[in-house]
């Protein structure tokens, strides 16, 4: 709701807005809901956190002060105070296991 200020915890949170916008937040990131003349806007306080516009949102997203330029469908993120350790990311694939050692 306009007003709160959600905080992931340990792990990465999702988001899911009513018209199908979707936000993942890195740990530790934190984000302010923010409404204005009934226009919703997401803040992203500190830390790392993408998402994507579902096609008829509304929603202003920022990165600290800086409105965020995004187009539908297509993800988009934004980085504010936290170092790049924060993001959201995906292990390297295991070392292959030699089959010989000749």
């Amino acid at each position: 709701m306009a007003g709160d200020t959600v905080v992931a915890g340990t792990t990465a949170a999702t988001i899911r807005f009513m018209d199908g916008t979707m936000v993942t937040l890195a740990p530790y990131s934190r984000v302010a809901v923010q409404e204005k003349k009934d226009d919703l806007s997401l803040r992203l306080l500190n830390g790392f956190m993408s998402f994507t516009l579902a096609p008829s949102s509304v929603i202003g997203f920022y990165s600290g002060n800086t409105l965020l330029q995004a187009q539908p469908g297509v993800a988009t993120t934004a980085l504010v105070g936290a170092s790049t350790t924060n993001r959201v990311r995906v292990p390297p694939p295991p070392e292959p296991v030699p089959l010989s050692r000749y």
